[in-house]
């Protein structure tokens, strides 16, 4: 109950509406999984990856998405993308 005023961001109205966005950012992340996969032989599409090096950010992308919204994208955060002032 206080939550909902302290931190309306978390209250579990808000938190429900995310769950759309957290899993198409999931899923984004486990799709790119692959690619980030250790050079090893596979067999049956499957891979070998250590889980800790690519899960080290998640957590706080997702917090991001729920505190910032849209104002949190992936060209700005992807360690991959041509880093630009937004000034």
């Amino acid at each position: 109950m206080i939550r909902k005023y302290f931190d309306p961001e978390f209250a579990h109205a808000i938190s429900l509406k995310a769950i759309p966005k957290f899993s198409a950012k999931i899923s984004g992340w486990v799709d790119a999984l692959p690619t980030e996969a250790a050079k090893a032989p596979s067999t049956n599409g499957s891979f070998v990856l250590d889980v800790k090096k690519p899960s080290r950010f998640l957590p706080f992308q997702l917090v991001a998405i729920q505190l910032y919204g849209d104002a949190f994208n992936d060209k700005v955060t992807s360690p991959f993308s041509n880093r630009t002032c937004l000034c």
